[in-house]
């Protein structure tokens, strides 16, 4: 146990580390604030959305060699923002969408999208029923996969593929296929050979979140996944021809854990799905989280509680329990952005909810002051799509005007 422990705070290090790497070189190419916009603002960084686009290409290589191809579906509830979606498109990314409400909307922003998946508990929604033709369909249980296989055999429905979301031995979650036992196997085999009398194409799909399990954990139980796939292959008689390992990731776990994560589990899943040509990656966090950062005012400083106040909120950062936000502040007198230090001071919003708390244990500059500006990083992923119209007059947070940088985030739009 103890050595797990240390195991845990190492790798903990090694995140924090290389998030405040990555923050240091963020604000040291961040143009001074706009003291003519309104606070608070959000600035969308393209460079940024592009840098995480060719980590993840890079670090699925390994995936490559061992001869898949590694399409990218962007995960659209992690931020919908036509904005976003339409530059996405434009790099060629394909989208999950969890529900029939944001497939319509990829199909707006992104009508030329070669790959489009459909995942969730409840995809049909706002629809009672999944007609029509899609491409990727993720079945989440055994009654949606029945549902839908008399679907395709009436001709309501038509897929170009069909998969099952599978919890893994040893996952814990509500969501997926628990296969613990011979004759929920045998039920998803019998499912899956009558399916394929309608679909070509069949897989599987894993989606557990690395980043609150760790990445070896993470690893361990998609293996995990890997072992009941053999074994389902062999009660249906066929081969599965893709896999779908979700997302989950937060930017630096994916920095620092992506590759060795796929060199490990490549030789794997190829051992484990030889017939597979595809291996599909849903990332959300890991590409948008660091694009957008978030713009405020300082209105208070309390020297004697040491709170800081600004006037964006929890509204605007809703996922601020998840992860920690670094801070920066700007300086009036250096003419720079400074990275604040972990200290005693917290960082509050401007709403009257106790828990609208930014940031804790953090240092503000001795210097700082009323007026002075004070960015959030890491905004633009849960942050944005969770954002809620708290004390705003009924005006959703999401809606506010985004600053839209093309070299070096200065160009607003």
């Amino acid at each position: 146990m103890a050595r797990e422990l240390e195991t845990i705070w190492a790798d903990a290090q090694t995140l924090a580390r290389a998030q405040r790497e990555w923050a240091s070189a963020f604000i040291d190419r961040l143009a001074p604030p706009d003291w003519t916009q309104p606070t608070p603002y959000r600035l969308f960084s393209k460079i940024e959305l592009e840098n995480a686009i060719e980590e993840v290409r890079a670090a699925t290589s390994a995936f490559r060699d061992a001869g898949f191809a590694t399409p990218i579906a962007y995960s659209v509830k992690t931020n919908p923002d036509h904005r976003v979606l339409e530059q996405l498109a434009r790099l060629g990314l394909g989208f999950e969408c969890i529900s029939n409400s944001e497939r319509a909307l990829v199909a707006e922003c992104a009508p030329d999208a070669d790959l489009v998946v459909l995942n969730g508990p409840v995809k049909a929604w706002p629809d009672k029923r999944l007609i029509g033709t899609h491409d990727y369909v993720i079945a989440d249980r055994q009654s949606e996969l029945d549902c839908l296989i008399e679907d395709l055999e009436s001709g309501a429905l038509r897929v170009n593929a069909l998969g099952f979301r599978l919890r893994g031995r040893d996952a814990t979650s509500r969501f997926g296929f628990a296969l613990g036992a011979a004759s929920q196997l045998d039920q998803l085999a019998a499912s899956l050979r009558r399916a394929s009398l309608k679909v070509d194409r069949l897989g599987a799909h894993v989606h557990l979140p690395a980043s609150s399990r760790g990445s070896s954990q993470w690893r361990d139980e998609v293996a995990s996944a890997f072992e009941l796939l053999i074994e389902l292959q062999e009660r249906t008689g066929q081969q599965l021809q893709f896999m779908d390992l979700g997302g989950g990731f937060s930017p630096e776990q994916w920095s620092c854990d992506g590759a060795t994560l796929a060199q490990d589990l490549a030789p794997r899943l190829r051992e484990a799905l030889p017939g597979a040509d595809t291996v599909i990656f849903e990332p959300g966090r890991c590409l948008v989280q660091r694009s957008i950062a978030l713009f405020a005012t300082v209105r208070d400083i309390d020297a004697q509680s040491k709170e800081v106040l600004l006037d964006a909120s929890v509204a605007e950062l809703a996922h601020w329990y998840a992860f920690t936000h670094l801070v920066s502040s700007f300086s009036r007198r250096e003419q720079r952005w400074r990275l604040w230090e972990h200290g005693g001071s917290q960082l509050s919003g401007r709403t009257c909810m106790e828990h609208d708390v930014l940031a804790r244990a953090v240092a503000p500059p001795a210097d700082l002051a009323l007026g002075d500006c004070v960015v959030l990083l890491e905004a633009g992923g849960y942050d944005f799509s969770l954002s809620f119209p708290f004390g705003s007059g009924g005006q959703s947070p999401a809606l506010m005007k985004i600053k839209r940088e093309e070299d070096n985030l200065t160009a607003s739009s």
